[in-house]
């Protein structure tokens, strides 16, 4: 089996005839163009022919709002991180500016743990 010798590419022997990818030269004519679809489009079927596929009367929620969580232990768990960064406010440190991050987070998660407390007492919040 003989091989033919190896032809060498120059510019005007490319495809298109240019250096950049994408970029036609006089003469030459464009790819087909494939029709486009919608991102999310999965079928080529008419949404009237069938009528909707949502969930209709049923309200949409995700998975892990199915699972109750451990409220509970979650309330729990903010106070002690409250309390232990309380706690650290006994340490080497000399400025208040580490006073004032700490004692800043700690009111914060006492003031989420409340607020969630108020708002399923009040059912504004299942």
């Amino acid at each position: 089996m003989v091989r033919a010798p190896r032809r060498r590419h120059t510019r005007s022997s490319r495809v298109g005839g240019s250096k950049v990818p994408g970029r036609l030269t006089a003469g030459t004519s464009a790819p087909p163009q494939v029709p486009a679809q919608g991102a999310c489009q999965t079928s080529r079927r008419s949404p009237r022919e069938e009528g909707p596929t949502v969930a209709g009367s049923e309200p949409v929620t995700s998975p892990d709002q199915h699972k109750p969580g451990h409220r509970k232990a979650g309330r729990i768990g903010a106070v002690v991180t409250a309390f232990a960064l309380l706690a650290m406010l006994c340490g080497n440190h000399e400025g208040r500016v580490e006073n004032l991050w700490l004692i800043g987070l700690a009111v914060l998660l006492l003031l989420i743990v409340i607020g969630d407390v108020v708002l399923r007492r009040n059912g504004l919040r299942s």
